[in-house]
């Protein structure tokens, strides 16, 4: 038995990425959204002012940890070009249907700006074991 080349396989993963993009999307616009509102009415704007500044707060350490280990190998990039990747890399994150999308928009902008390929990929590996490991020691708290 042959298995299928890699175009046909391609182009297999391609329908049913579609497919299965296309049944979320159908779900999603099925879903009741007045429960969705409701659940949303509960929620209090000091509680939910206090979660995106938390949640921003987040991002912009994410930034400043990247930033910094792009730093510490040799990479003179700007902070704002740090912060511009690492928003563009989220977004990606929360739209590409794999856990590594965000960093791959993330290695190519470095790519694009002319810094060193290897080193740009070795502080991404590490960003993602410091985020790991802080994950791995906040767990027992909650």
């Amino acid at each position: 038995m042959t298995s299928p080349s890699k175009p046909n396989r391609s182009f297999l993963l391609k329908i049913l990425g579609t497919i299965l993009s296309t049944g979320l999307l159908i779900a999603l616009l099925a879903w009741s959204w007045e429960d969705v509102v409701v659940a949303i009415n509960k929620i209090s704007w000091l509680e939910l002012l206090a979660a995106f500044g938390f949640i921003f707060a987040s991002r912009l350490f994410t930034v400043m940890r990247w930033h910094t280990l792009l730093r510490s190998g040799g990479i003179p990039i700007p902070l704002k070009n740090s912060l511009s990747l690492t928003f563009t890399g989220l977004f990606a994150t929360n739209f590409l249907p794999t856990t590594i999308g965000g960093d791959v928009v993330r290695l190519a902008g470095t790519i694009q700006l002319g810094y060193d390929r290897a080193i740009c990929l070795a502080s991404l590996a590490a960003d993602r074991l410091v985020n790991m490991t802080g994950m791995s020691l906040a767990s027992p708290l909650g």
